[in-house]
């Protein structure tokens, strides 16, 4: 028994040490706080060296680290100061560890506003702290279920490496969704310590987890649905209601819970003056009109694409059926279907860049309990080393998956059918890097879009706000009149669009840039490395804003065909002198044509 303790205590030890240098020496460290990442983690800097709660000194911090003078997508105006849009009960949990990199920062001479090396370490550390912790909690649920210490190990073991809980816990530490993860498991351990054993600090401490999970992430209150559930039976769920409901007990229930949610109010109205505040502008539920397909099955995102190993789920209910245990199948499909349902309503279904689901990460902790009675009930039985071989195999899937993400392999959004299987199991970088390109942008329905300026182009005459080209004359071969625009080895910027900003975007924070233009490759794949760029200069000529997008999705061997490429993209409004400008990049010295570019600019209001 020792010898056996000691062996996996080493294998865990040796395991620790393998994902903190992966996590510690990954190239990108420099995102592991940005995009929403960055969102959560700015209340940290802001109150902690910035001593503020709006964040506009945050806003010139970014400006001169990164030279983008617009905001990021999660701050907004609110008044006369800057809010942000996510809870700060991410940056909570991160702050011992924040406080570590900034006294480190401080110490060394390096930077100490929040972006050098020393706070990007101690996130990375952070995150794989509390992952840890919420991986040891599920083995200690999986042992309360009766699991051997054995098949507990093993199902931790798996939780980390054949889902995307090791993206969010390894290579992206900041997104709330380890820490969302962690403290629902929590929840779930003290439920199950309860029911061994009824006592009064549990349900203090259930309490207060609640608060501290809506102040992580309010949507996952949800997983209070689950409780019927968690609690395993009518009676038991009848009694624990009895004992929160006790007059001694539901005051000190009641500010354990309310905690955090005050202090999380309280914010709100210093900043905005409301109590409560939806931060999430321009963002919102469809609930006429839920992804649910999409949300599971399709290639852009889907939960059972991504981590397939999540099938197992259906192996476990279907187990609770025929145990006939109908109160957890029915509490627990309840429970599933009800967040399935509003996950997907989600204007984004597809929840940004990331891998896979990643909404669903925060709730394993209950959503692994079906499939650890399973597994106790199966493990023993002849057939265990097929499922064993198919651990194996999907694991392997899910980690090559997520490393092909990072190679830039496989896109962090706007996957589909024919981008999945062009690049399924590839590792060529050469080959394959960057080798598939990107949908247009989606918007939520209920923003509003005026139209700001139309502009067409045939090429065969000059048009205003269209940059001088280099045009050849083809005749039939144009798609439409005798002139198109032309790229080669010599052209690589031939066509832009150069607005002044002067008057025709006075009043705008945001556009959407959308259109279409024909191609015509004459080398294979020509377009696949010619982005369609979108580029704000300042008066001073710096770039303040790029974004680049590739608009032929899958490379192919057809040329000398004429085919449609669309695009809808959003950028800020340029400031008063700045220039904007739309053009196609022609980087890698291939030859094509294009004809009939027209694009519509709109000012976007919500």
């Amino acid at each position: 028994m020792f010898k056996t303790s000691l062996l996996r205590n080493i294998a865990t030890l040796i395991l620790v040490i393998i994902l903190a240098i992966i996590s510690l020496s990954n190239q990108h460290y420099n995102q592991r706080i940005s995009g929403d990442s960055e969102g959560y983690y700015a209340w940290l800097p802001t109150t902690i060296i910035n001593h503020d709660l709006t964040f506009d000194r945050w806003a010139d911090t970014l400006a001169s680290v990164t030279g983008n003078t617009y905001l990021p997508h999660y701050l907004h105006k609110e008044g006369d100061i800057l809010i942000n849009k996510y809870t700060f009960g991410t940056a909570l949990l991160m702050s011992p560890f924040f406080l570590i990199g900034h006294l480190t920062a401080l110490i060394s001479g390096l930077p100490s506003n929040g972006f050098s090396l020393p706070y990007s370490y101690a996130i990375a550390i952070c995150g794989l702290m509390y992952g840890l912790l919420g991986l040891l909690l599920i083995f200690r649920i999986a042992r309360s279920y009766g699991a051997s210490s054995a098949l507990s190990w093993f199902i931790s073991l798996i939780m980390l490496l054949a889902t995307n809980l090791y993206q969010y816990m390894v290579m992206q530490p900041a997104m709330s969704h380890v820490y969302s993860f962690t403290t629902i498991a929590a929840v779930v351990w003290l439920i199950r310590n309860d029911l061994r054993k009824p006592n009064e600090r549990n349900l203090w401490l259930i309490a207060l987890l609640v608060g501290l999970i809506i102040a992580i992430r309010p949507f996952n209150i949800i997983f209070m649905l689950a409780i019927p559930f968690l609690f395993g039976s009518l009676k038991k769920l009848t009694e624990i209601v009895k004992r929160v409901l006790k007059p001694t007990s539901l005051w000190k229930i009641g500010l354990a819970g309310a905690i955090i949610p005050v202090l999380m109010m309280t914010v709100w109205e210093i900043q905005t003056g409301y109590k409560i505040f939806y931060g999430y502008k321009g963002e919102g539920f469809l609930w006429d009109s839920p992804a649910i397909v999409s949300f599971l099955f399709s290639f852009r995102k889907g939960w059972f694409i991504y981590t397939p190993i999540a099938l197992a789920l259906v192996a476990g209910m279907i187990s609770m059926a025929q145990r006939r245990e109908y109160y957890s199948l029915i509490s627990f499909s309840a429970f599933l279907v009800i967040l399935v349902y509003m996950l997907a309503s989600w204007w984004s279904w597809w929840y940004g860049d990331g891998f896979g689901m990643r909404a669903m990460v925060d709730f394993y902790p209950i959503l692994v309990i079906p499939i650890i009675l399973w597994l106790i009930k199966i493990h023993n039985e002849r057939w265990i080393g097929a499922l064993m071989t198919v651990t194996i195999m999907l694991t392997a899937l899910n980690l090559l998956q997520i490393w092909q993400m990072h190679a830039h392999i496989l896109l962090p959004d706007n996957m589909t059918r024919e981008k999945y299987w062009y690049i399924f199991l590839k590792t060529d970088t050469g080959k394959y890097g960057e080798s598939v390109g990107l949908q247009s942008e989606d918007l939520f329905r209920g923003i509003h879009r005026d139209s700001l300026l139309l502009l067409r182009n045939d090429f065969e005459k000059q048009v205003y706000r269209w940059s001088p080209w280099e045009r050849k004359m083809v005749n039939d071969s144009a798609l439409s009149g005798s002139w198109v625009l032309s790229y080669d080895s010599i052209q690589l910027y031939s066509m832009s669009i150069c607005i002044d900003s002067a008057s025709l975007f006075r009043q705008c924070s945001k556009l959407l840039v959308e259109g279409s233009f024909w191609y015509l490759e004459r080398d294979a794949n020509a377009v696949m490395r010619a982005p369609l760029v979108i580029s704000i200069q300042s008066p001073k000529g710096s770039t303040t804003f790029y974004k680049a997008a590739t608009l032929k999705e899958v490379p192919d061997s057809i040329t000398g065909m004429w085919r449609k490429a669309t695009f809808r993209l959003t950028a800020p409004a340029p400031e008063s002198g700045s220039e904007f400008k739309l053009y196609l990049w022609n980087k890698n010295h291939r030859k094509f044509y294009v004809d009939d570019f027209q694009t519509t600019i709109f000012k976007i209001t919500y």
